[in-house]
């Protein structure tokens, strides 16, 4: 769902993923992304569908504990002891959505501001990634190399794109994006910039 509203509605989009769907035009112009491939195979649907079984399965377990427990509103802190009688996978998952949910919320407070701050943006990226990586286990050693890279090329942020487990990354790198691009490739993948663009439209 996610890509077809991205490539049919176009710009920086917040889209909600709770029916009823929506998505959000966000009043931003982002410039200094870089799309990078780790020329890794990986497996979208088995990765998916492995941490998707892990998160139900852990939800699952926390309603025993916390029978209100829900995972688009209960905050992390009332959720954290019960998280510790949890199988440490289970656990490792679902406090890593309850993060990543969080994250998202901040960086949508974050580029609704006209004084919105790129390097807050890039870390915002940074502690996304690393839920990814740490709690949801997707990334791989080669992503972890090519991202290291691309912060020594002095991109802001980046993060896995997609599914994980092999693929594609990305950087924010405004002002250094052919640097960055430079990095990508010298890691092993390959690499280039892109743009926000305006989706499906009638010419």
């Amino acid at each position: 769902m996610m890509d077809h509203f991205c490539a049919a509605l176009g710009g920086v989009l917040y889209i909600d993923t709770i029916p009823p769907y929506r998505a959000e035009r966000l009043p931003i112009q982002l410039r200094g992304l870089v799309l990078a491939d780790s020329l890794q195979p990986k497996a979208t649907v088995e990765v998916l569908a492995s941490r998707r079984h892990d998160v139900t399965e852990g939800i699952a377990l926390l309603q025993e504990r916390m029978p209100h427990f829900d995972l688009h509103t209960t905050p992390l802190e009332e959720a954290e002891e019960a998280l510790k009688h949890l199988p440490a996978r289970n656990a490792r998952r679902v406090r890593a959505n309850l993060i990543n949910r969080d994250l998202t919320r901040r960086a949508l407070q974050l580029l609704r501001n006209d004084q919105w701050s790129p390097q807050v943006l890039g870390d915002l990226l940074i502690a996304h990634h690393a839920q990814l990586r740490d709690g949801l286990e997707v990334s791989t050693p080669k992503i972890e190399r090519m991202l290291e890279a691309a912060l020594r090329a002095g991109a802001l942020g980046g993060k896995v794109n997609g599914s994980g487990g092999g693929g594609c990354l990305f950087a924010y790198a405004p002002g250094r994006e052919q640097e960055v691009v430079e990095a990508f490739k010298s890691a092993g993948g390959d690499a280039w910039h892109v743009r926000v663009d305006t989706g499906v439209r009638l010419e």
